[in-house]
């Protein structure tokens, strides 16, 4: 039995009508689950961050943030000019300031010298780890 190109052969089980809405239910649902999965991702992409930054605690109580080199941690930021001036300081001077000795006692935390009471890391990509001590 001989077919014609672009024909279909008419004893298919179950006839052709079955099979056309089996394929027209099946585009149906792969168009919606695209549209649910286009959707949610709008919506994931849409969704408030947190403003706060990721902030931490040490073993010895102090809190952590890190922060790119050039800008300071949010704790920092609310304090005065002074503290704010300090932390700079901290971060272009942190070599110096290890040779410089804390004299508010938080040798008893661990802390070795006075660079260690504003940075508490110095990570690779230009981030800092600092820590809220000299602020307190």
């Amino acid at each position: 039995m001989a077919h014609r190109i672009g024909r279909r052969p008419q004893n298919i089980r179950g006839g052709g009508r079955a099979h056309r809405i089996q394929r027209r239910q099946f585009l149906w649902f792969v168009t919606a689950g695209a549209g649910v999965a286009g959707a949610s991702g709008v919506l994931v992409w849409m969704a408030p961050v947190s403003s706060r930054p990721l902030q931490w605690r040490a073993p010895n109580g102090d809190l952590l943030e890190t922060a790119p080199q050039d800008s300071l941690p949010s704790f920092a930021q609310q304090a005065s000019p002074r503290v704010q001036e300090a932390y700079r300081y901290a971060v272009a001077h942190g070599e110096t300031l290890q040779y410089i000795p804390c004299f508010c006692g938080c040798t008893k935390i661990g802390h070795r010298h006075n660079a260690e009471c504003y940075v508490a890391e110095r990570l690779s990509g230009g981030h800092i780890t600092f820590t809220n001590h000299g602020a307190t």
